[in-house]
């Protein structure tokens, strides 16, 4: 019963935000960045009513793109909203001119959307992050999409040297148009990101992350996979399909022999993932049905993988806020 998809489009992005797995990985990951992208003739195939009847939200957000990078996104947004599905777009605003975001401001207009625009800051500090972006690039594409009829959202991630911003950013993005403020606390704090107050997470010295041990597992709660509840699922740029956006950077990871916190998700990808998952190779009924998802559910009984240990037992993720 999928009703929300997330979709990584592209390998795509001219940024260097500090934080993404694109830095993070370094040399590992260059040599797989800016090459695939999914088609739209597969994303019809894949991506109807018959298949997945429910669906309600397609949201262009990947973990390492910038949808907005895609040669196709315009017939990509038009195919969205031509089947009633609601149109979500995350994008830094950094790519494409004022031109293009008027124009498709004024198609997106009359249908169902919102864009937000990850904007960390004003003038001085939203580049301070966003490595690569450009404020004035940014401020005249949102003024060009807004105004020609676009519904757009400020997105704010909270960073140590922004905190003194948020109110202003609140008060620049209502004057501006805005339909929306969000603001992200973030989970990740090596960047400058700033969590939620008393949001901390007990963590294991020698690896940084939520220790495994049985004793560790009963004193967090219960897992509640967010994905599952939300009926939500992930599909990155390769046409891998995913119960969650956090086992992405884990499979891309374990893909490019750069993951080693977790041999039972390395043995159940070897055995059940790869091109299993894959749409390129089967419907997304099929791949649901197949051992790579059941795996990862059954795992839930006795010994949860560790991504969902570190994520939904450890409510290990970022918190949203939202303002009109």
């Amino acid at each position: 019963m999928v009703e929300w998809l997330d979709i990584e489009v592209t390998s795509y992005c001219p940024l260097k935000c500090p934080g993404c797995l694109r830095q993070q990985l370094g040399h590992y990951i260059e040599p797989h960045l800016n090459k695939k992208k999914l088609d739209l003739d597969l994303l019809k195939q894949r991506i109807n009513k018959e298949d997945l009847p429910n669906l309600k939200t397609i949201n262009f957000c990947g973990s390492i793109d910038e949808p907005m990078t895609h040669p196709q996104i315009e017939e990509i947004a038009e195919w969205v909203t031509s089947n009633g599905w609601f149109l979500n777009i995350n994008t830094s605003g950094s790519v494409r001119m004022p031109k293009f975001w008027s124009k498709f401001g004024s198609f997106l207009g009359s249908h169902s959307h919102s864009v937000l625009f990850g904007i960390d800051g004003l003038r001085d500090t939203s580049e301070r992050y966003r490595i690569g972006s450009d404020w004035k690039l940014v401020r005249n594409n949102f003024r060009a999409f807004i105004s020609s009829g676009g519904t757009a959202v400020w997105q704010f991630i909270v960073f140590e040297w922004n905190q003194e911003e948020m109110e202003d950013a609140k008060r620049i993005s209502t004057q501006e148009g805005f339909s929306g403020f969000r603001v992200i606390w973030s989970h990740r704090d090596k960047s400058g990101e700033v969590r939620k107050r008393g949001d901390a997470l007990q963590q294991d010295t020698l690896s940084g992350l939520p220790t495994k041990s049985s004793e560790s597992i009963l004193r967090m709660d219960p897992l509640s996979c967010r994905y599952l509840q939300a009926k939500r699922l992930f599909l990155n740029h390769q046409g891998i399909l995913l119960p969650c956006c956090h086992f992405h950077s884990d499979i891309l990871k374990t893909i490019w022999g750069k993951w080693d916190h977790d041999t039972d998700l390395t043995l159940l990808w070897q055995s059940e993932g790869g091109e299993a998952v894959n749409i390129h190779n089967n419907s997304i009924p099929q791949i649901l049905d197949g051992g790579f998802f059941s795996g990862i559910t059954e795992s839930w009984e006795d010994n949860p993988l560790t991504r969902c240990v570190n994520t939904c037992m450890s409510k290990n993720y970022d918190r949203l806020e939202d303002y009109k």
